[in-house]
């Protein structure tokens, strides 16, 4: 908690010095440029005070005190390589049925779920007029959207919907009254909610980094075999054909590569003392 409340402090001094020396410097350039270069950047300075800052504080308000708040010190990004592909045009069917693509979530524990419900209404509140501003400069409406919704095991999940989605690629918000996730599948949430809820949460402290290397080895190279099938349908002839002149090499570098089988690095506190501490585990 003190670490995170530090880096809410850094940000907010940070905006404000860069904020309040733009403001200065730039009325001050803008008159000793005889170009008039910078007369637009004062102009758009101008223009974000009058219709943006407000609203784009107010956001800022919302995250760092309601939702600050409402989520837990315990946080985790967590990334698989399981992902379905989105049903996008122009991709062969081959790549579509077996190409897998990252799935990102961040996780965080919550304390107050009330407080996430009053961020959301401050957020909802401030990007719908942040929308309605940016449309009267384009001279286009931009309605702000509405999220659709889903429960499942007491875990409630909202997304806006895209193009080519699936439950496997959707970007959502989840929330249960332990958990929040912000990520691009809602079924990978689901699983990772499950697990959570099957094994609790593992007894470390500080900063803990995990990397499979057996499962990016693995992932590079079923994506080079799906390339090199259908590469005719993927590139042009001469690409495939430096695909298939490099092949040799490329399996090669796998090779070495899969000697590697974890990297953890770990950062924590021992008797006051900030220690760390990385182990690469080879074959």
């Amino acid at each position: 908690p003190e670490y995170n409340e530090n880096v809410m402090q850094f940000i907010d001094i940070l905006s404000q010095t860069s904020y309040s020396l733009t403001r200065h410097l730039l009325p001050i350039l803008e008159k000793a440029d005889g170009n008039g270069e910078f007369a637009a950047f004062n102009a758009g300075m101008q223009m974000f005070d009058q219709m943006f800052r407000d609203d784009l504080l107010e956001i800022w308000r919302a995250l760092r005190t309601n939702m600050a708040e409402g989520l837990g010190a315990e946080t985790a990004v967590v990334v698989d390589l399981n992902g379905a592909m989105p049903k996008a045009p122009m991709l062969p069917e081959a790549l579509i049925k077996n190409g897998k693509v990252p799935r990102i979530a961040y996780v965080s524990t919550v304390d107050d779920r009330d407080k996430l419900k009053e961020s959301w209404e401050r957020l909802n509140k401030s990007m719908d007029s942040l929308l309605r501003k940016t449309g009267q400069t384009m001279g286009a409406d931009i309605p702000m959207q509405v999220p659709m919704s889903s429960e499942k095991n007491g875990l409630t999940t909202w997304f806006v919907p895209v193009p080519f989605q699936n439950d496997d690629f959707v970007p959502s918000v989840s929330v249960s009254d332990e958990l929040f996730f912000a990520s691009t599948s809602k079924q990978f949430v689901e699983g990772l909610s499950a697990q959570v809820e099957k094994n609790g949460s593992a007894q470390r402290s500080g900063m803990w980094l995990e990397i499979d290397l057996k499962v990016g080895h693995q992932y590079a190279a079923d994506w080079l075999r799906l390339v090199e099938d259908n590469a005719d349908d993927l590139m042009t002839a001469a690409e495939a054909g430096d695909l298939r002149a490099n092949k040799e090499m490329l399996e090669a570098v796998l090779e070495a590569l899969g000697s590697l089988e974890s990297l953890i690095y770990h950062v924590r506190k021992e008797d006051g003392e900030t220690r760390a501490s990385m182990h690469l585990k080879t074959k």
